[in-house]
This record gives C-alpha cells, sequence and structure tokens, in this order.
C-alpha cells in the first residue's frame, strides 16, 4: 500500500503514463498479538483471518488453528480489526486460501489492539448461510438459465466461490455461503445477453426474499475495415462512453477482409477507433478520445459499421 496502509493512493494506468519517485517507507512501530479460541463442536482446526475494515482487499494475518480451536496471531500493528473464522479446514487451494470441508461454520468479530497484545478473544460459530437466487429481466436472447457464482467480497482468507443454478421461474438455494458480502455473476449468457447490475448481497444481514440477479438483451457490432491495405494490421478499439473508467478497453482485430466483431455489448454510447496493432507496445492504444467515432448500440439487435482507415493507418 502506498504511502501507507490507511490512507492507499490509486494509479490509473491507460498507456503512456510514467510515475516516479513511488518510493515505500517501511517504518518500525509496536507490533502486539491476537490470541484466543473458536468455540466449536469437537476437535476441529479453523481458518482465521484479521483484517483492516477500510481495506478489504487482503489480510493482515491468517492461520489455521490447532485442533482444539485455539490460535495465536502475531505482529498485528495497533489499530480495529475485523477478525474472520472458517470451518472445518480441509487443505490450501489457489493463492494460499483455505478450503472449507462439509458443512462449513462460520464466526466474525470486530477487536481493537490497543497499546499491549489481545488475550482470551472467544469466536463463537454458527451454520453457515443460504440464500434464494431468480433471474429477472428480458428472457429474450438470454439462455433460460444461468450458473450464478458468488465471490467474496471480505477478506476471509479462504475461497470463497460458491455457484447455483439460476432460472427466471423459480429461486434456486446457494449453500454453505458465509455472513459476509459477495458478489455476484451471471455465466453462459451467450452473445445475445448481459448482466445489467452488478449484484451484490450482504449475508451479514438478515435479507428478505430471494436476490435477484438482472439480465437483458445485449448488443452487438458487425464490423468492416474500409481503405485498410493489409486489414490484419489493425486492431480495433471500442470504449463504453458512458462508463465511469473511461480508460476500460475491449479489443478487437481484423480479418484478412477487414471483418470485426463485438459481442455481448451493454446497450448505450461507445466509442471507436482502428489503430495499426504493429508498435503497440509503445503507443497508447487509445491516443485521443475526441476523435474517436461515437456510436449508439441498441439491445436485441446487431449494429452494422463500416469504419473507414487512411493510408498512414489513422482511423
Amino acid at each position: 500500500m502506498y504511502p501507507d496502509a490507511a490512507h492507499p493512493r490509486f494509479f490509473d494506468v491507460a498507456g503512456g503514463e510514467d510515475y516516479r519517485d513511488i518510493d515505500f517507507l517501511v517504518a518500525p512501530g509496536a507490533s502486539f498479538s491476537v490470541s484466543g479460541k473458536v468455540e466449536g463442536q469437537g476437535p476441529m482446526q479453523y481458518a482465521v483471518a484479521l483484517a483492516l475494515p477500510e481495506l478489504p482487499a487482503l489480510p493482515v494475518a491468517h492461520q489455521w488453528t490447532e485442533d482444539d480451536g485455539r490460535f495465536h496471531l502475531e505482529k498485528i500493528p495497533p489499530g480495529t480489526y475485523d477478525l474472520y473464522v472458517g470451518g472445518p479446514a480441509n487443505g490450501y487451494g489457489a493463492f494460499e486460501l483455505t478450503m472449507l470441508g462439509k458443512n462449513p461454520v462460520f464466526g466474525r468479530m470486530r477487536v481493537q489492539v490497543v497499546a499491549e497484545n489481545l488475550d482470551g478473544v472467544t469466536v463463537a460459530v454458527s451454520a453457515a448461510k443460504t440464500v434464494d437466487v431468480l433471474l429477472r429481466g428480458a428472457a429474450d436472447g438470454c439462455p433460460k438459465t444461468s450458473e450464478v457464482t458468488f465471490d467474496l467480497l471480505d477478506p476471509w482468507g479462504m475461497f470463497g466461490a460458491h455457484t447455483v443454478q439460476a432460472n427466471f421461474e423459480k429461486p434456486q438455494t446457494a449453500h454453505d455461503l458465509a455472513p459476509a458480502r459477495y458478489s455476484l455473476s451471471a455465466g453462459g449468457l451467450g452473445a445475445g445477453c448481459y448482466q445489467v447490475n452488478r449484484s451484490v448481497v450482504d449475508l451479514n444481514r438478515d435479507s428478505a426474499g430471494p436476490v435477484t440477479v438482472q439480465l437483458g438483451a445485449s448488443g452487438s457490432i458487425r464490423g468492416t475495415l474500409r481503405g485498410a491495405a493489409n486489414a490484419k494490421d489493425f486492431a480495433v478499439v471500442l470504449l463504453d462512453a458512458d462508463a465511469a473508467d473511461s480508460t476500460a478497453a475491449q479489443v478487437a482485430f481484423a480479418d484478412e477482409q477487414g471483418r470485426f466483431e463485438f459481442v455481448g455489448l451493454r446497450p448505450g454510447r461507445y466509442r471507436i477507433a482502428a489503430q495499426l496493432a504493429a508498435g503497440a507496445a509503445k503507443a497508447r492504444w487509445v491516443a485521443d478520445v475526441a476523435n474517436m467515432i461515437e456510436i449508439d448500440i441498441p439491445g436485441g439487435t446487431p449494429t452494422d459499421l463500416e469504419l473507414p482507415v487512411s493510408k498512414g493507418g489513422a482511423q
């Protein structure tokens, strides 16, 4: 974290930027330990993680408990933390995240580390959460069912992806979820469908009714480059003109006949341009947004487009 964990600084990288003097100062400071026990049933190992509430990207400390539930976290700077517990711990997965066994249990609590070691912390655990999921929106152009994935947004230090096969007619239940925030994404939508909004559910709070994932008929672009001697030398860049992050681009490469395609687009206003792909490592993909062509993409029907290219390679 730069310049420090409490006040991180963010950098936009779109191409061509050169940030200098991004130095880290690792200053010595007091650190303490957090120890206690997970109150469960029978001998079991749990995954324990400690994280700052304002920086939920990754835990400050993460370990497994002993078989009797006891844990001891060291080198913890002063601060207010969320303590996350999940079990039974059943091995490690990608990025050293803990894999949980069957019938998982979870616990969480807020702890404060001030000026001394924090001992005797007792964490109670309870059964996993369940939530119903239902697809909503335009069924035209969208599949009848979609695999909805739950991705953990809190730093529990464990593998937290769960899936449920959702449909438009009857709520389907996702099981074994932690009392946490999850981001829901619908997969397998095909070229004619898109997820309208990012769905987030907070299972740390009681939620009434099923969680809905809104789908809609997407747009597409069927384009052709005109005036290019060798169309395969060109890349076509597409920007969502209404997106908050205007630097997030999609790129397509034309074939020998100059044809290119973008599918699964959110209906709305876009900017599009073509440029020579050769030497792209030394040039910005989007050199000047003002010189890009603006187009409106409707949902449910493809948009045919001819994109002119000059002899010199500029759009």
